[in-house]
């Protein structure tokens, strides 16, 4: 599961609760949130773009 916000800085707090709480192990945060993913050039989706978006984890 992958956690994203505007910064990481919320994003880092519910992962880290899902890690600590749920006992998940595939538990994700994106450092530096939609902020940094959008300056490094990855692609992104506004609401009603796509039906769905598949990422592939790695």
């Amino acid at each position: 599961m992958a956690f994203i916000c505007n910064s990481g800085n919320r994003s880092l707090l519910a992962s880290s609760l899902m890690l600590n709480l749920s006992g998940m192990k595939n538990v994700i945060n994106v450092i530096g949130g939609t902020t940094a993913w959008i300056n490094l050039g990855y692609p992104t989706v506004k609401e009603g773009e796509y039906e769905y978006c598949a990422l592939p984890l790695r």
